[in-house]
C-alpha cells in the first residue's frame, strides 16, 4: 500500500462502519474527532489511511476464509472418495461369495448328475450333460463378477464426480 504521513492526535474517536459481505466487503468511515485537540486539516487522508488498513485486513481475512472453506472441501471429496471405495469393496466380496456359491452348487450338481448315471451310455450322457453344467456355471459366476465390478466402479465414478464439484 501507500504509505502517507500523517500526525494524528494520540487518541482519536472515529465511527468505522463495516458492511457488505465476506467476499465483497464495505468500509465506511464516519467522523474522526481527536480528543484534547482541534480537528486537523487532514481528515480526508487520515480516513482513506484508515480504511485502507482496514481493508488490508478483511483481505487478509477473505484468504484465510478461503483457504479454510478449500481445505474443507479437499476433506469432503477425500471422505465421499474413501466410503465409496469402501461400498464398491462390499459389493466385490458380496459377488465373489454369491459367485463361489454359484459355482460350488453347479459343479456339485454336475458331480452328482455322473454319480447318479447307470450303465456306459448314461454315464457317457451324464458327463456331457455335466461339462454343459460346469461351462454354464463358470458363466454364471463370471457374470455375477463383471455385473458387481460393473456397479463398484459406477459408485466409485459417481463419488469422483461429487467429489470433483467439491473442488
Amino acid at each position: 500500500g501507500v504509505g502517507i504521513a500523517v500526525s494524528l492526535p494520540d487518541k482519536v474517536n472515529l465511527d468505522v462502519l463495516i458492511g457488505g459481505t465476506v467476499m465483497k466487503p464495505v468500509v465506511k468511515i464516519g467522523n474522526i474527532r481527536p480528543l484534547g485537540g482541534s480537528e486537523e486539516p487532514m481528515k480526508e487522508q487520515i480516513k482513506e489511511k484508515i480504511k485502507e488498513v482496514v481493508k488490508e485486513k478483511i483481505e487478509e481475512k477473505k484468504e484465510e476464509i478461503k483457504k479454510e472453506v478449500k481445505d474443507k472441501a479437499r476433506e469432503e471429496a477425500a471422505k465421499i472418495i474413501k466410503e465409496a471405495e469402501k461400498k464398491a469393496a462390499v459389493i466385490r466380496n458380496e459377488a465373489k461369495k454369491l459367485a463361489d456359491k454359484v459355482k460350488k452348487e453347479g459343479y456339485a450338481s454336475a458331480k452328482k448328475l455322473e454319480n447318479d448315471a447307470k450303465g456306459p451310455i448314461a454315464k457317457i450322457a451324464a458327463k456331457a450333460a455335466a461339462e454343459k453344467l460346469r461351462k454354464e456355471t463358470d458363466k454364471k459366476s463370471a457374470k455375477i463378477i463383471s455385473e458387481a465390478n460393473k456397479k463398484s466402479d459406477a459408485v466409485l465414478a459417481a463419488a469422483r464426480q461429487r467429489a470433483d464439484k467439491l473442488k
